[in-house]
């Protein structure tokens, strides 16, 4: 009997983190679901104006800015699933990042799309202003509108402390605002040692930079070398093999 670690705690939201733990299940693991936040989206008024292409770093902004987009512009999506997500709904020229927001600038730079006049950012909230402090250093005219918005979610103690046991072989972070929340109740409700032996492991460096900064996180602490799931998954699986 395989008694490697199965257990892998997802703290993403819907529709993430339903897609992810049909993958974990048929990879043979048992995804135990902590979701700490929910994505809500905020009415916006999408522009059909004086713009020359989409920017999105989150498929959540497809769903947010839905039939208002105009599939014929060009779309830059920061990862394969927000590109997946923009061709779902008929975008034709859809130029995909490597999964972050440095990377998905450069492919906007490379481009010639911001000279012919302004891109449209269909953000959420709350981010960080790289990708927007990137472009406007360049000179690309990029018009910003919040179109979701993460809402927190508070579990209970109960609710972790479901979720350390039996077995649980790593924990899986998707954004460093997300490993900051799960920092913070795991410190409010005094859970440091109980999950201080458990893998923390994140979609890009960026992400798990909070739980370097813990010294109760005592056990592995990494990163995809990509920032794309499978990344993230290979690794898991190389934790498990070492497990064994």
């Amino acid at each position: 009997m395989d008694a490697r670690p199965r257990r892998v705690l997802l703290t993403r939201p819907e529709p993430g983190l339903g897609r992810t733990s049909a993958i974990l299940r048929a990879r043979g693991f048992e995804p135990v679901a902590l979701p700490l936040s929910e994505i809500v989206a905020r009415p916006a008024e999408v522009p059909d104006r004086d713009i020359v292409g989409y920017v999105a770093t989150s498929a959540a902004a497809i769903a947010g800015a839905g039939q208002a987009i105009d599939p014929l512009l060009p779309f830059f999506a920061v990862g394969s699933a927000t590109a997946s997500a923009a061709a779902g709904i008929g975008c034709r020229d859809v130029r995909t990042g490597p999964g972050d927001a440095a990377g998905l600038a450069q492919v906007i730079l490379r481009s010639d799309i911001g000279d012919k006049g302004s891109l449209l950012y269909l953000a959420g909230e709350p981010r960080k202003s790289d990708l927007e402090d990137t472009l406007a250093t360049a000179g690309v005219a990029l018009r910003v509108i919040t179109v979701y918005a993460a809402v927190a979610i508070e579990p209970s103690r109960d609710g972790l402390v479901e979720t350390i046991g039996p077995g649980l072989g790593a924990c899986l972070f998707y954004s460093p605002a997300t490993a900051e929340r799960f920092c913070a109740v795991v410190e409010k409700h005094g859970l440091e040692k109980e999950f201080g032996t458990v893998p923390m492991l994140g979609l890009s460096r960026q992400v798990i930079e909070p739980f370097l900064e813990r010294a109760w996180v005592r056990d592995t602490i990494d990163s995809a070398p990509i920032p794309e799931e499978e990344s993230l998954l290979a690794l898991l699986e190389t934790i498990r093999n070492k497990a064994g």
